[in-house]
C-alpha cells in the first residue's frame, strides 16, 4: 500500500521569517518605551521645551494623532496624562496579548 503523495510546496506562515518576528517585537519594544516615557514625562510636567522632550513628543506625536482628533482627546485625567496617553498605554498591553492569543495556522 502506498501513501497519498506529499505536496511539495512549503506552508505559507503569516509571518514567514523570523526576522520579520524580531523586527516587529523590536519596534513594538520601541513604541512602547517611548510611550511610557512620554506619560512619565506628562506626569512630572516635562515639556517639549528640552531636548529629550522634543525627541519624545515627536516620536509619540504620530502614534497619538489619530486619538488626539477626537473629541476629548486632549482632557487631562491624572496628573498631566491626557486620556491619549491613556489609550496609547492600554494599546501597548491590547495588542500583544492579541498577538500572542492567535493560533498558528498550519
Amino acid at each position: 500500500m502506498s501513501s497519498a503523495p506529499r505536496s511539495r510546496r512549503r506552508s505559507q506562515r503569516v509571518l514567514g521569517s523570523p526576522l520579520a518576528t524580531e523586527l516587529g517585537l523590536t519596534l513594538l519594544a520601541l513604541l512602547a518605551a517611548m510611550t511610557i516615557i512620554r506619560c512619565v514625562y506628562d506626569i512630572m510636567g516635562i515639556g517639549r521645551n528640552g531636548w529629550s522632550g522634543r525627541i519624545v513628543y515627536t516620536a509619540t506625536d504620530y502614534l497619538a494623532l489619530p486619538f488626539d482628533a477626537l473629541p476629548g482627546g486632549s482632557a487631562s485625567l491624572i496628573g498631566g496624562i491626557t486620556v491619549v496617553d491613556l489609550t496609547l498605554l492600554f494599546l501597548l498591553v491590547v495588542v500583544p496579548i492579541f498577538w500572542l492569543s492567535r493560533r498558528p495556522r498550519r
